[in-house]
């Protein structure tokens, strides 16, 4: 290679494994062009670097780079953008570079970039151009203008980076914003210092590094600022209290004590009387508007209220968990707020709250619904993406699943997390990811595929130092392993995943009552498809306990059909009235929310039905109501309630000697558990009725024996005798 070519190739290598020619082409002309280099005097600024450089003459940079690709050393598809043909030749391409001279190479080649390169390509260079001038940043020390110039495209690098969920890159900018700030910073450039130290604050905060974060707020509220522009310090102490510390409390205080400051109090104690003040007070501002016309409201313009509103609606979701009367109380000031004062962005999620309030505290669905979407239509409104992951969150939980069939919600839990990803809301894009598991579960997807999903999860949250929400991920995943066979005791959640003891004692330590009521209904659940129904009668108790504080429909309805089932089935066993009055109650319960319309509550109201006319002796009702909870649940896509619905009318018409139809029914209980991928409940049944499915099995059905007995060879079960093993592979064979 000439001279020219192989000092073209050093200045490609400058810019990294993938460059444009053009951008080779800036620096080329600007280091052959006589200008003078900061703290230089006039001269060529490339023989600083190449000291026989020939100034008089252009590079024909194309020309150049048409021959290094001939030679095999870059590569290109279109003539325009190219890329080193290995890492090594990269290498030794830098490796020319005078060493003492690179980081001004470096820095030439950002600056040539910087001051040719259009506006419009800027954005989409703005990682290659600052990387560059960071490398040689020692040699703007003496120029003030550029200083700021270096350390404003830092701190616009380390927010893109964090838009894109680049939190380690990020950090790395915002930390060079910090050493290039000057002498007396925050007195010569507060505005500037505040959005650094803020910015370098919430990178810190996602990476889960709390000391470095702690640093920079500290470094904040030291200063006498107004408190309105201390608001973002206040945002990310409050959220470290509550996601990393798992300290709700705390934050709770942490965010009363900045409202306080705001003009905002909130009183210490609140009865029912206050309660009921603001409800009607909140009602009464609503009478006569249409709720859909909400999202047509005129703006809030009073930028002291917002950032008010920006403070209530941060508070929200910790009150829910640590404090529920101030949560009501919050809801209801930012919805009259929002009534009187006009919405912001921060209407959408006073509105959805308030839906969940109408929905699961007044009784009034349809109502709490439309001001769910009038939430999302709000947050459309204000293209505010940086909160669509939280209120998604709140409005999937707590007012779709009234409405909208499982699937949507399972599928708006994702878009909260995919959304929280790419605007750097982690915590929010976590608890979307977690409770997208939870649905997945209620809504019966294959057990193979939540065992893979919880597990990548759970690899995420560590990566992101969210320890207090893996814990909400680990029994789902072991009750999901429970069923697919990989745990001793399928009816006990410990296993490879966890120890059922040991996160009980972390609960009760922490106090932590969310998680607890979460670990008591897979427990229920095991309990109850294991048929261990003296565990789960003491379990019942604690499930009541739960419906009186957990507003989430799909949890509440879950824990309905468990509740009903067993207490259905301990008063078949003990005769007991505690227990009748009990199902009967919980029968009528989830008859008045499939009354408001909840869509996803008609196969468990069937069910309970069927059992209602179990209990009468009634058996053409029975199985009347059997069959109408197994074509709903078929409909909804719930392949485990089907499963379930066929398994207990199965029980039923065995109990009654109807051995054809008991055969019938616990067949396909049998083959849909096994599609499900809940091989250890197959078993379980297959175990239990052995006998009624060897009587009734059909020759003609043997294409799944090889498949089902292969699994449990390789769980090492066993057989007595050679008669039973081909028993048994005949009955793993039958459908209906």
């Amino acid at each position: 290679l000439s001279v020219e070519e192989r000092r073209v190739l050093q200045v490609a290598s400058c810019l990294g494994g993938t460059f444009d020619s053009s951008n080779v082409f800036f620096v080329m002309d600007k280091l052959c062009s006589k200008e003078k280099m900061i703290g230089a005097k006039s001269e060529h600024i490339g023989s600083r670097i190449w000291s026989d450089l020939q100034p008089d003459k252009k590079p024909n940079v194309n020309e150049s780079l048409i021959i290094c690709a001939e030679e095999g050393l870059i590569e290109s598809d279109d003539g325009l953008h190219y890329r080193f043909a290995h890492d090594q030749i990269l290498s030794a391409a830098f490796s020319l570079i005078p060493e003492d001279r690179r980081a001004l190479l470096q820095f030439q080649s950002g600056q040539s970039i910087l001051e040719s390169m259009p506006d419009k390509d800027m954005e989409k260079n703005l990682f290659l151009i600052v990387n560059l001038l960071n490398r040689g940043s020692s040699f703007i020390t003496a120029d003030n203008e550029k200083r700021v110039q270096l350390l404003t495209m830092n701190l616009k690098a380390g927010k893109k980076a964090m838009k894109s969920s680049g939190f380690g890159p990020a950090a790395t900018y915002l930390n060079i914003c910090m050493s290039l700030l000057g002498d007396d910073h925050w007195h010569n450039e507060a505005t500037l210092s505040l959005d650094v130290f803020s910015t370098l604050a919430k990178a810190e905060f996602c990476n889960g590094n709390l000391k470095e974060m702690e640093k920079c707020l500290d470094e904040i509220f030291e200063q006498n600022l107004p408190i309105k522009e201390k608001i973002d310090a206040y945002s990310v102490r409050i959220h470290s209290f509550y996601f990393l510390k798992g300290e709700p409390v705390n934050a709770v205080d942490e965010g009363l004590e900045a409202l306080s400051r705001l003009g905002v109090n909130f009183p210490k104690k609140i009865s029912k009387l206050v309660h009921a003040r603001e409800i009607i007070k909140t009602k009464y501002m609503m009478k006569g508007l249409c709720i859909m016309s909400l999202s047509d409201h005129p703006t809030m313009e009073d930028e002291n209220r917002r950032i008010v509103m920006n403070m209530m609606e941060m508070l929200l979701v910790m009150t829910y968990v640590s404090n529920q009367a101030l949560f009501v109380l919050i809801t209801l000031k930012m919805a009259q707020w929002s009534i009187c004062y006009g919405v912001s962005k921060h209407s959408s999620m006073a509105f959805a709250c308030y839906g969940v309030l109408l929905c699961n505290g007044m009784g009034d669905a349809a109502g709490g619904t439309k001001f769910g979407k009038v939430a999302m239509s709000i947050l459309e409104r204000f293209n505010a993406k940086d909160m669509e992951s939280k209120v998604t969150f709140v409005y999937s939980s707590f007012i779709s699943a009234w409405a909208e069939p499982g699937y949507l919600t399972h599928k708006h839990f994702c878009r909260g997390y995919e959304v929280g990803m790419q605007t750097g809301d982690i915590n929010w894009a976590m608890f979307n990811l977690k409770c997208s598991n939870d649905m997945a579960v209620y809504t019966g997807k294959p057990l193979s595929y939540i065992e893979k999903e919880c597990k990548s999860c759970i690899e995420l949250m560590l990566e992101y130092e969210q320890k207090n929400t893996i814990n909400w991920l680990l029994p789902i995943l072991q009750f999901v392993l429970n069923l697919m066979g990989c745990s001793n005791d399928p009816s006990v959640l410990s296993g490879s995943v966890m120890q059922q003891e040991d996160l009980l004692k972390h609960c009760n330590e922490n106090e932590d009552r969310n998680l607890r009521n979460m670990i008591t209904l897979y427990r229920l659940w095991a309990a109850f498809y294991f048929e261990e129904f003296d565990l789960a009668a003491m379990l019942v108790q604690d499930i009541q306990d739960m419906s009186k504080s957990n507003r989430a429909p799909n949890t509440i309805w879950r824990c309905a059909l468990l509740e009903g089932l067993t207490a259905f089935t301990l008063f078949q066993r003990k005769k007991s009235r505690k227990w009748k009055a009990h199902a009967t109650k919980i029968t009528s319960k989830v008859r008045e929310w499939v009354k408001k319309g909840a869509v996803n509550c008609n196969h468990i109201l069937l069910m309970l039905e069927a059992e209602t006319a179990v209990l009468n002796g009634d058996k053409e009702l029975a199985k009347q109501k059997y069959d109408a909870a197994i074509t709903a649940s078929a409909r909804v896509g719930f392949i485990h309630d089907r499963a379930l619905a066929n398994e207990r009318a199965g029980k039923y018409m065995f109990h009654l000697g109807d051995k054809y139809l008991a055969f019938h029914y616990l067949n396909v209980a049998i083959q849909l558990y096994s599609r499900w991928g809940a091989n250890a409940k197959a078993e379980h049944l297959l175990s239990k009725y052995k006998i009624l499915l060897d009587e009734h099995h059909t020759p003609a059905m043997n294409k799944t024996v090889d498949r089902r007995w292969t699994w449990l060879a390789s769980k090492g079960k066993s057989v007595n005798s050679d008669m039973e093993l081909r028993s048994r592979r005949r009955s793993f064979t039958m459908r209906s």
